[in-house]
């Protein structure tokens, strides 16, 4: 903000995110993207927010001058998005990354995530079977997954000399992220029984397998070795 200041420009900041009227706020946003010289958007995230990714379109429509602005590169392995730097990463390893959507009430969990465990090769499961134990519970009342057919799992990730990765960061800190990247987020107290979740589930299975936690509240991560 300083920078464009210094170089004789008017600022104008979105209200949208703090206005107690965000549809007003975000219309305003938009008139306001409409009639400047050039728009600043912030695409932090694993892609733009849909919020920038609108403001972008309508700019580039006007042939207004676009600069993306970049300050929390956000990660995501999911199916059909754009490579980023940790998949890039991964797969410069040698590793066969999978994501893990929703699987279908039909679909016998155990043996998908067996077949999946059984490739042969590197892999990178995001969001395997963990999740399962998290969002069953606190979204339908139960996990389809027991903890029984669980720790065979872990232990077949075991079998193939692998490990547990937790990545996490205070409640916070994630809703922070989450209204960063997509405008909005759940309530605190969701996010917070999901981070209790997790850890409690990583905390059981640290004893038939490795697990690895680290917190990602500080944008510079440890390296490797």
């Amino acid at each position: 903000m300083a920078l464009a200041q210094g170089a004789g420009y008017a600022v104008r900041t979105p209200a949208r995110f703090i206005d107690s009227d965000p549809v007003t706020a975000a219309r305003h946003d938009l008139a306001e993207a409409l009639a400047s010289d050039v728009l600043v958007a912030d695409v932090s995230g694993p892609e733009a927010p849909p919020g920038a990714a609108l403001l972008i379109g309508a700019a580039t429509a006007r042939g207004t001058r676009i600069v993306a602005y970049q300050p929390r590169p956000g990660f995501t392995h999911a199916d059909g998005r754009e490579p980023n730097w940790r998949t890039r990463l991964a797969a410069e390893h040698g590793f066969t990354i999978t994501h893990s959507p929703r699987t279908p009430d039909h679909l016998d969990l155990v043996n998908r995530y067996r077949a999946l465990l059984e490739q042969p090769g590197r892999l990178l499961l995001d969001r395997c079977f963990l999740s399962k134990l998290v969002y069953g519970p606190l979204l339908r009342g139960h996990s389809r997954l027991s903890w029984s057919q669980s720790i065979d799992l872990a232990e077949a990730v075991v079998n193939r000399s692998g490990l547990f990765l937790h990545l996490t960061a205070p409640p916070a800190v994630i809703q922070q992220r989450l209204r960063q990247r997509d405008g909005s987020a759940a309530d605190l107290g969701e996010i917070t029984d999901l981070v209790t979740g997790y850890q409690r589930t990583c905390d059981a299975l640290a004893s038939y397998c490795p697990v690895e936690t680290i917190d990602t509240t500080a944008l510079d991560l440890p390296t490797a070795g």
